[in-house]
């Protein structure tokens, strides 16, 4: 919550469009596949600077923005969260090594998916549906993990594309899944849905 306040934030503050730009669709990234440019003008100490250019749209992942990559990455890395905290115990095991591999994202490692929000939550179901034991059966255990590993990759390219590419400041997709999905899963605990929260606290 603390990440995704701290981008919201400096929007208000200083004028930043919160939801980006809807005349272009919120969802739409065919500006940035057509490589289209917008240029805006910029000025210091009262003079006129040379316009810059940036592109229209610019995705948070150039390389992992299509439903379909998402979508599979989501699957892939929910089932494999599942596995990997139902084997262990350790709901955070997977989300270590996934937060890992941003050290090569940063580093300059080109197509480095970026899944920590994907094996967050897929882990986190499966440790709420077997609990403290793990004697819950593995196949349903696998088939949690995927469909909330795939519906928290969704959700985090629903918010880059309305929350992030159209607009002119950063805002973290992956963090802001995260708190949708933890307070998706603890109003289902607290409604008694589900059997806990796991690691999610609960208020009271």
């Amino acid at each position: 919550m603390g990440v995704v306040l701290s981008a919201v934030a400096p929007r208000l503050i200083l004028g930043y469009p919160v939801l980006g730009r809807p005349e272009y669709g919120l969802l739409n990234m065919k500006p940035f596949e057509l490589e289209e440019l917008r240029v805006f003008s910029t000025e210091a100490d009262g003079k006129s600077e040379a316009p810059s250019q940036r592109l229209l749209v610019e995705p948070w992942l150039p390389h992992q923005y299509k439903w379909t990559h998402v979508g599979t990455i989501g699957v892939v890395v929910g089932i494999l969260a599942a596995f990997t905290t139902f084997k262990t115990g350790s709901v955070f095991l997977l989300f270590g090594i996934s937060a890992a591999t941003l050290v090569f994202l940063n580093c300059g490692v080109e197509n480095i998916p970026v899944t920590h929000h994907i094996s967050l939550i897929g882990s986190t179901v499966v440790a709420i549906y077997t609990g403290d034991v793990m004697v819950a059966p593995l196949f349903p255990s696998l088939l949690l993990g995927g469909l909330f590993g795939l519906g928290s990759a969704l959700v985090g390219e629903v918010i880059q594309r309305i929350l992030y590419s159209h607009a002119g400041t950063h805002l973290d997709p992956p963090a802001s899944a995260i708190v949708i999905w933890t307070f998706v899963i603890a109003v289902l605990a607290m409604a008694g849905a589900l059997p806990s929260s796991a690691w999610i606290p609960l208020p009271g």
